[in-house]
């Protein structure tokens, strides 16, 4: 099982009192996670209709938008992660979203954010991603410039195809 760390006594406790054997033996190891982090972030928006809110960010992106999570009648507040934001889902929640938008998404956190109450759009991994290309080349030309390095940086912005319907 998995716990807070403040819950360790009672839980022993408990379960030296229900076990059958004198001493029972147990197994204890802290966990640490490593801290959420990321390039997610939160805004607020004129309040539109969902619909009209995934149109706009379809477009924007070039993609077909996948939706998934509880669907609200109006948009707000969004949250954004590009590329795989699935962990975020339950602090986007916790910020108050009505809507996560991230480049794709695992099954298991598509049935998070159906707790949570939130709507999952999904629009691509690279698409997604392809607005940070330009900023990220020149923050790595700079760091390889401030130590000497002469390489050539590259930036590839194609995009896959967005795939419709029939071609999944």
């Amino acid at each position: 099982m998995i716990a807070d760390a403040s819950m360790l006594p009672a839980i022993l406790a408990a379960a030296r009192g229900a076990h059958p054997y004198e001493e029972p033996a147990f197994d204890v190891h802290p966990l640490h996670p490593a801290p959420l982090g990321g390039f997610g972030c939160i805004g607020k928006l004129r309040p539109e209709r969902f619909a009209a809110f995934i149109r706009r960010a379809a477009t924007a992106f070039g993609a077909e938008a996948r939706l998934s999570g509880a669907k609200p009648a109006r948009v707000a507040t969004v949250a954004v992660c590009p590329g795989s934001g699935g962990r975020l889902v339950p602090l986007a929640a916790g910020a108050g979203a009505d809507v996560f938008v991230t480049g794709e998404i695992r099954y298991h956190n598509m049935r998070e954010a159906e707790h949570y109450g939130i709507a999952i759009v999904e629009l691509g991994h690279d698409r997604t991603e392809m607005p940070a290309v330009d900023l990220l080349a020149r923050l790595i030309r700079r760091g390889l410039a401030a130590v000497g390095a002469s390489v050539p940086v590259a930036i590839y912005k194609e995009p896959r195809a967005a795939r419709t319907a029939a071609g999944r």
